[in-house]
């Protein structure tokens, strides 16, 4: 069980940096994955624009999803009862996103088998 070996690991001192460098690292990621997607799409004859839009929308919502969702759950657990700190349940949130970074390299090769593929992982 997870309580049993993760909760005791992390309680005296629970990790926030690690989900915020993983935030951060998803934000550009995405934003390098949305340009190099539109470079691989792009006609041969088409002007080249990098678009910053992706990075403030990238920003808002992966910080939004990262701290505010675990701030949710933690509400819901502890009306269940649950003593779980909401320090916890953002490490432990924050360090499952790992995964969706290579998903978002994947995301841009301009395959669509391999874009479906990272997207169902």
């Amino acid at each position: 069980c997870i309580r049993d070996s993760f909760f005791p690991t992390i309680q005296s001192n629970p990790d926030v940096y690690g989900p915020f460098w993983i935030y951060t690292s998803l934000i550009f990621m995405l934003a390098v994955a949305s340009n190099l997607n539109y470079i691989v799409q792009k006609k041969s004859g088409d002007p080249y624009n990098f678009d910053f839009n992706c990075i403030g929308f990238a920003t808002s919502v992966i910080y939004s999803f990262g701290f505010i969702l675990p701030l949710i759950l933690n509400f819901i657990l502890n009306i269940f009862g649950s003593k779980t700190r909401y320090v916890e349940i953002l490490c432990i949130y924050g360090y499952s996103t790992i995964v969706f970074i290579p998903a978002a390299l994947l995301s841009s090769t301009g395959w669509s088998i391999v874009e479906w593929l990272s997207l169902i992982h």
